[in-house]
């Protein structure tokens, strides 16, 4: 919210609890230590450092290759993911919310029900 003060942030009512129940996920289960993230990233370490996989076959040349990228990249996810900032909506609607935005422009938000966005 810092990059937008006075942003409003509008979602559908049941929405908006899902966006809170996300703000715990986030920053207790995605990227605490132990959680499944950072325990795909120790088994890709543990696979370059020792050559193997999972099954203790030897990795290809190309995934040797590979694996200190994808590694890189997951560090970098988990990164950023610790710092993201879940923001809960401040202005929510039941079924329906027309936005008027001026000069004859207007935007139609609708509940259209589970599973749509």
């Amino acid at each position: 919210m810092q990059a937008f003060p006075g942003i409003t942030v509008v979602s559908e009512r049941e929405t908006r609890g899902w966006i809170a129940l996300n703000q715990t996920y986030w920053a207790k289960m995605s990227t605490a230590p132990g959680s499944a993230r950072r325990a795909e990233l120790a088994a890709l370490e543990r696979q370059l450092a020792t050559g193997t996989d999972s099954t203790g076959a030897p990795l290809s040349s190309e995934v040797k290759r590979r694996l200190p990228r994808t590694i890189a990249q997951r560090k970098n996810e988990i990164e950023e993911l610790a710092l993201l900032e879940v923001v809960t909506p401040s202005l929510v609607f039941d079924r329906e919310l027309t936005l008027d935005l001026g000069a004859g422009r207007r935007v139609v938000l609708e509940d259209r029900g589970r599973a749509n966005s």
